[in-house]
């Protein structure tokens, strides 16, 4: 796998969560993401997840706020982007299409309406 071949705000936020699990205010504020996260099924609690999100995208994860958008009332997402990187590609004719292939199959197939590919 490549270094850093994938960029996700979700991962630095569930990053965010569990470093801060267990600390009930940071720099004085309540901290919206304590004990957010649960082990088994490994998500971020429902009653907690908007309200959490934003702090971390207000505050350590602001560097993330490009990558997720929030409503209005911040209580959904209405886009998101994460990235790869893939491999580099000895046989443009073979490799090449068959990336371009796995990318269009990602995106049509994607759960998420407006999904789209770019570079």
């Amino acid at each position: 796998m490549l270094d850093d071949s994938f960029k996700s705000w979700y991962g630095a936020w569930l990053g965010y969560i569990l470093q801060n699990y267990d600390d009930k205010y940071i720099d004085g504020k309540y901290n919206n993401c304590y004990k957010g996260y649960e082990f088994f099924p490994k998500v971020v609690k429902t009653d907690i997840f908007y309200a959490c999100l934003a702090d971390f995208l207000e505050g350590d994860g602001s560097y993330q706020e490009s990558n997720v958008k929030l409503s209005k009332d911040k209580k959904s997402i209405v886009a998101f982007k994460e990235s790869i990187k893939s491999i580099f590609v000895v046989s443009v004719a073979t490799q090449g299409v068959q990336i371009l292939q796995d990318v269009r199959k990602l995106t049509e197939e994607s759960p998420f309406p407006g999904t789209f590919a770019f570079s």
